[in-house]
């Protein structure tokens, strides 16, 4: 992600990278923060750890956009979150994808930054599947039909 930022301050698009999560190891967070200063993104690059509770929220209403680019989780609750919050989320497709190259996620990037109508239908779009998958009677229906379909063997 520090490195697709740098590819699209390239392209003339800045974008400042709220990156939360768990700590890791001090040098690890080191490497991450030598990263962006080598690709030119520093200044425009924020390490904010767990972020919890209202906080969270106040960067999912902030955000333009969510980025999961992982190898270790395919589809988190995280991602659920952004949805539900009406971001346009972009994410692998699989935990077997290679994302080491930064150029397939500034390129995917790149439309919705340029265009805030195109992030808001997206964002809509999102909001409105998760709030139908996860509504109370379509869960049910799903623990049911899941239910059954173990009972018959299927």
């Amino acid at each position: 992600l520090i490195e697709a930022a740098a590819d699209l301050k390239q392209r003339k698009i800045d974008v400042d990278l709220w990156i939360a999560g768990p700590p890791h190891e001090p040098a690890y967070l080191d490497q991450l923060n030598r990263l962006a200063d080598r690709q030119g993104v520093a200044a425009r690059t924020h390490f904010l750890g767990m972020v919890r509770g209202d906080a969270k929220w106040a960067l999912y209403r902030a955000a333009d956009v969510f980025v999961l680019p992982t190898q270790q989780e395919n589809f988190g609750l995280v991602l659920v979150a952004a949805m539900g919050s009406g971001l346009p989320v972009l994410t692998t497709t699989g935990v077997t994808q290679d994302w080491t190259d930064a150029y397939p996620i500034a390129l995917a990037l790149q439309p919705g930054l340029a265009d805030a109508d195109l992030r808001r239908r997206v964002g809509t779009a999102g909001r409105e599947y998760v709030r139908r998958w996860l509504d109370p009677e379509s869960v049910v229906d799903q623990y049911v039909a899941a239910y059954t379909n173990t009972q018959s063997g299927a």
